[in-house]
């Protein structure tokens, strides 16, 4: 690939920001982490293993595991970031594992301008830490909760540790629109001859707590990198499609890489904050509900976007994507996994109106599901088959719990538990039952 051109753009651009977290160089603390008047709080996990992605066949290498912690109040913010990387390589010699620490404080500033652009620059400065962090066992006692035997490396990279400091901006171009567009720019200076840059373009909508953001991010690194930072980050270079739903509480990112057909995703709960900030005075209509669950037959997990209507029953009507572990096809040749991607329509009943709710539910979903079996070596994943179909899902269930977090703003969790059956048009998979509970977050 030609990295002319965004070899030349990072280098002239001086401020930027990423619109996906998991996108963000570990210790930056993107614009949506900070909080105005309230003290805020999140927390974060990032993984490679949850972007839905078809054809890929390598879920778990690189970024292994992310987790990250912010705390905000104003203009000012400090965040703790702890990642797990997994390099398997060409060469098994090579194969090797990184742990890294990252803590930060950032400033932003005021808002600038107004009428229909309005910019917003800040910096921060922190340092980075990478050695053995004890990921190592953690991994290892995750593959074996989820059955998975597949070898990965144990050797450390060397350990270092680096200071660094970056400055952004941002710019949102409203104009009295439901939809904003939105220009961020970073550059990430790392103590060392090495830049980090991103250039993004998004378009999202708010309406009530709800928000809806779509856009491209390009990644590109300058400079030279000593052996940990290359590992850590030259692989998410590239341009990514990146797609965001957040609805108060709960926010779902995901990200594709366009060059790659890399995925990343990254699921945040957000407590505390000034609800005015969110756009809580005026509520959503239809309202939004994001879910996460899994499955209590297989290693799954799913996580859904729902518009909610209510002409009498509530309609849910959405999307959703689900990861999982074919556990019960283990195959001495390799690792089976599969990825499922439908639209998906449920009614809900009113049941009680209290917190323990009792609400039936059905529901349909269709889409695609690709079920592949991978083998995985320290020195390479080769796909050894593959199978792709139409997926068709009936399923029903009960809505346990339904509550309000935030009654100023209207937040509510609920608690569902149901049972379903997916067909796919193809020989394999067979016919299967799913047993699931699910968190939803609404506004």
């Amino acid at each position: 690939m030609n990295r002319t051109l965004p070899r030349i753009c990072a280098a002239v651009l001086t401020f930027a920001a990423a619109p996906l977290s998991a996108l963000e160089p570990a210790g930056v603390i993107p614009l949506e982490r900070f909080s105005y008047e309230k003290p805020e709080f999140a927390i974060e996990t990032v993984n490679d293993s949850t972007g839905t992605t078809f054809g890929k066949i390598e879920t778990d290498d690189m970024r292994s595991f992310g987790l990250r912690a912010y705390g905000s109040l104003r203009d000012c913010a400090i965040a703790l970031s702890y990642d797990g990387f997994t390099f398997r390589g060409d060469d098994p010699a090579t194969a090797t594992r990184s742990d890294e620490l990252s803590l930060t404080a950032a400033w932003l500033g005021p808002e600038l301008g107004g009428g229909i652009a309005i910019a917003r620059f800040g910096a921060g400065a922190g340092f980075r830490a990478w050695g053995d962090f004890g990921f190592q066992a953690t991994q290892e006692y995750w593959h074996s909760f989820l059955g998975v035997m597949r070898p990965f490396p144990t050797a450390q990279a060397g350990a270092s540790f680096r200071p660094f400091a970056y400055a952004t901006a941002d710019i949102a171009i409203r104009g009295g629109f439901p939809v904003e567009a939105a220009i961020a720019i970073r550059e990430l200076v790392l103590g060392s001859d090495g830049l980090e840059s991103s250039v993004a373009l998004f378009i999202s909508r708010r309406d009530g707590l709800s928000a809806n953001g779509l856009g491209l991010s390009r990644q590109d690194r300058l400079g030279s990198f000593d052996r940990n930072d290359s590992l850590a980050a030259e692989y998410e270079e590239g341009t990514w499609l990146v797609a965001q739903a957040a609805t108060g509480l709960l926010s779902l990112e995901s990200a594709v890489n366009l060059d790659t057909n890399f995925a990343m995703a990254a699921i945040a709960l957000r407590f505390g904050g000034d609800a005015s900030s969110r756009g809580a005075a005026e509520p959503a209509s239809p309202r939004q509900e994001l879910t996460v669950g899994t499955s209590l037959l297989d290693s799954a997990l799913a996580t859904s976007r729902f518009l909610v209507f209510d002409p009498g029953v509530e309609i849910h009507a959405g999307i959703e994507a689900v990861s999982g572990v074919a556990r019960f096809l283990w195959d001495e040749l390799g690792w089976p996994h599969y990825q499922e991607l439908s639209l998906a329509a449920e009614v809900f009943a009113p049941g009680r109106d209290s917190v323990l709710r009792l609400a039936p539910f059905a529901g349909i979903a269709a889409g695609f599901r690709e079920d592949c079996l991978a083998y995985a070596e320290l020195e390479r994943s080769e796909l050894v088959q593959s199978s792709k179909g139409f997926l068709v899902k009936a399923y029903a269930g009960l809505r346990l719990f339904d509550i309000g977090i935030a009654k100023d703003r209207g937040e509510r969790i609920a608690l569902d538990a149901g049972l379903g059956l997916s067909l796919v048009a193809k020989a394999f998979p067979p016919p299967a039952l799913s047993l699931f509970l699910r968190a939803s977050l609404c506004d």
